[in-house]
């Protein structure tokens, strides 16, 4: 699971700089873009590993920013850092990174996973206390097909209105905007469908804090294509939608023939719950049991008999699972589960022990259409 911060700046900082901040806090260097010269990554000094990845600076307007009080003037310019690994240390280094990132940029420091200014070095809170994200993820055969956009707009629009992007385009800023009527809504398909051959098309709305959709070029390194959209959880809460999540997540999969899909609840602004592809191809289904499902492509009966409890559902294309009738995380499923995995271990993607981030090949047994993917 990744830790992740966000510095919101008055004054930008160039990434060149970025890179020497990591290379004045003691104990870390930072691995810089061979074209670019600016930041990816920083890495321990001793050993070389891994310690945060950086991205900016990104422009961002009012409507961007968090839930939290910022003194005028507002700031314009956004970084993220995200620290993703097994060593305790990394969190602190990139809270000390971070704050002295605010402090050249005239800004902020945020924690996104409470939404709270980073004013020193702390421990993650505790998980009750934490904002939560409900995380959907799709995943369908690249076949070269260019309506994925179009499609998933389409029922946002006609199935869930919190799903609807207001912002899209290639990169930061974000170069197109949709009219609440949808009256230029074919703006976001065409620019998926000119634009994407190898790209990913960013978007986020009102209530969607941000959704990513991959290229359909069948010479992209990923042979399935994936969409996915981070919302709050207790926005949608208070709304009273999450009643309606599992059938935007079942008509999304039927519409573009997803043969998996998953509702994930987690408190990082970042899902965790899918497997990594093994050398672009498709490596199985998740480690973790997660809140909602749709298994469909030949997945049905192979899962069929291991959903011993919760809410199963049949429909035209597929089954959908229902764990709990309120959003549940992964540790509360496991609770409900009961047992050491939850679907048998030849279905799931073998992880590798080390490094979470990586799977040793595909699983054992799938879908016998996904063998090629």
């Amino acid at each position: 699971m990744s830790y992740d911060l966000e510095v919101y700046g008055r004054t930008a900082v160039s990434s060149e700089d970025a890179a020497l901040i990591v290379a004045s806090v003691d104990g870390l260097s930072p691995r810089l873009d061979p074209i670019t010269g600016g930041l990816l990554s920083a890495e321990y000094q001793s050993s070389g590993e891994y310690c945060f990845t950086f991205e900016g600076p990104l422009r961002v307007d009012e409507s961007d920013l968090p839930d939290v009080r910022f003194v005028a003037p507002l700031p314009d310019t956004l970084y993220r850092i995200s620290v993703e690994g097994s060593r305790p240390e990394s969190v602190s280094y990139a809270v000390t990174f971070a704050q002295e990132l605010a402090r050249r940029s005239d800004g902020q420091a945020i924690d996104p996973q409470n939404e709270e200014p980073q004013s020193q070095p702390q421990r993650r809170a505790a998980r009750s206390t934490q904002k939560l994200h409900l995380h959907l993820s799709w995943f369908r055969p690249n076949d070269g097909g260019k309506e994925l956009a179009s499609d998933y707009l389409a029922t946002a629009r006609e199935e869930f209105p919190p799903a609807v992007p207001t912002r899209f385009g290639t990169h930061e800023p974000l170069q197109g905007s949709l009219a609440d009527n949808g009256v230029n809504d074919a703006e976001f398909g065409q620019m998926y469908r000119d634009k994407c051959l190898a790209k990913e098309l960013l978007f986020k709305g009102k209530s969607l804090r941000w959704g990513r959709i991959t290229a359909w070029s069948q010479s992209f390194y990923l042979r399935y294509q994936q969409l996915w959209v981070t919302f709050d959880l207790a926005a949608l809460q208070r709304m009273g939608r999450t009643d309606d999540v599992e059938r935007f997540l079942v008509a999304v999969a039927e519409r573009t023939g997803s043969y998996f899909a998953f509702a994930e609840v987690n408190a990082t602004p970042l899902k965790t719950a899918s497997s990594p592809h093994h050398v672009g191809a498709w490596s199985g289904l998740p480690e973790r049991p997660q809140w909602l499902t749709w298994y469909s492509g030949g997945y049905e009966d192979m899962v069929l008999p291991h959903l011993t409890a919760g809410v199963t559902t049949r429909h035209a294309r597929g089954i959908s699972h229902r764990w709990t009738d309120e959003p549940s995380s992964g540790e509360e499923l496991d609770v409900i589960v009961g047992r050491d995995t939850w679907l048998p271990s030849d279905l799931l993607a073998p992880a590798d022990p080390q490094n979470h981030r990586k799977v040793l090949g595909p699983a054992a047994t799938m879908p016998t259409q996904l063998n090629a993917l």
